[in-house]
């Protein structure tokens, strides 16, 4: 058996800092007036519409077609 030197190696601990800053940081600049004033953080209203309009489309498509084969 290999001898394994079990414990914390600096260069590990410094790696693991500096990715949990760049964490930080990207997720201050999500929560940042830019990125909140974009698209993404807008109101769901206009979609949930479009889908419902979508969906009474298919139904009326799927009710004619049964009406029309059966």
């Amino acid at each position: 058996m290999s001898d394994i030197k079990i414990g914390t190696d600096a260069h590990i601990v410094n790696d693991d800092r500096s990715l949990d800053q760049d964490l930080v940081r990207q997720l201050n600049a999500i929560l940042g007036d830019q990125h909140t004033a974009s698209d993404c953080w807008q109101s769901a209203n206009g979609m949930l519409v479009e889908s419902c309009v979508w969906l009474l489309i298919a139904a009326a498509i799927w009710v004619v077609t049964l009406v029309f084969l059966g």
